[in-house]
């Protein structure tokens, strides 16, 4: 698979540039995107700005696949006007990607090259195949080595692993803190990270007990929910006092990557960061230089 430090293109919702709340935002994302020289586009005909979750993952170059984005947690009344609808959405690229009859969320599907980590919230949303059944197909559709399941965090109805763990490579996986879940929880967690047999590696988390006026928690402290492309990571900050421990310790795990801070709390308060938000591709380099219209 394409791995996020291979992809030099990024695309985002239209609505993150349309939409006032995510004003101030978005032109520290463009500045930052101009300056890193990071060619980037726009997806229409979304219904929220949170396009990891219903965009295709990329196998190869030209090679995608695409999962149903049919997430139980915006069937409820107060969301179902958020459901994008996959058929309707349109980019400036060429892309027909091979249709795969799995409901997963782009948000839970963590990869390296040849391993992937969801949460069991995939066994949830597909209630009439098996956990083998599902492997067999992801490693057979994907070919990967791998597919590995961790507990879903109890509190988080999306259930997506982007906000829990992260690949370095093949073999060493970050892990967001997680001490202050339940001791059950986290033995569950434990047990279920030892069965991978990766290299793991503490990650930095906040725990913030903050809603938003929908009821549901917001991701600010979600640091594991960088943005990392070719070149560069970009990074959230929160205004919390473990920014900078935070910003400091993924310097030191990515020490040959530029590191770029960026104020992340007009999204944050949604629910995601940034690579919620983010659909990072690899495309030719001369396709990347000369889409810099940037609309």
């Amino acid at each position: 698979m394409i791995t996020d430090k291979e992809t030099n293109f990024v695309y985002f919702s239209s609505l993150i540039k349309e939409h006032e709340q995510y004003a101030p935002f978005w032109q520290e994302m463009k500045r930052v995107l101009v300056k890193t020289k990071t060619g980037y586009g726009f997806i229409q005909n979304t219904r929220d700005i949170w396009c990891r979750d219903y965009m295709p993952i990329q196998i190869d170059t030209n090679k995608f696949v695409q999962f149903k984005f049919f997430p139980d947690y915006y069937l409820m009344p107060q969301y179902i006007s958020k459901l994008t609808i996959q058929d309707e959405i349109r980019i400036h690229d060429k892309i027909t990607p091979k249709h795969i009859n799995l409901v997963i969320d782009g948000g839970n599907f963590v990869k390296s090259a040849s391993n992937v980590i969801l949460t069991e919230k995939v066994l949830k949303e597909n209630p009439k195949l098996s956990k083998e059944s599902i492997t067999c197909t992801l490693k057979k559709e994907i070919d990967i080595n791998n597919v590995f399941l961790i507990p879903q965090l109890p509190y988080d109805i999306t259930g997506h692993a982007d906000g829990m763990v992260r690949f370095i490579n093949d073999t060493d996986l970050l892990v967001a803190d997680y001490s202050n879940e339940s001791k059950s929880w986290r033995v569950k967690m434990d047990k279920a990270l030892e069965k991978t047999g990766l290299n793991i590696i503490p990650y930095p988390s906040q725990t913030i007990n903050e809603k938003n006026k929908d009821g549901d928690y917001t991701a600010k402290g979600t640091y594991i929910n960088f943005l990392q492309l070719e070149n560069c990571i970009l990074f959230p900050l929160f205004g919390l006092e473990t920014d900078d421990y935070a910003l400091t310790q993924t310097r030191k795990l990515f020490p040959h990557c530029r590191v770029i801070p960026i104020k992340s709390n007009e999204i944050a308060i949604d629910g995601g960061v940034l690579n919620c938000i983010a659909w990072n591709i690899n495309v030719c380099r001369a396709k990347t230089m000369l889409d810099k219209r940037h609309q």
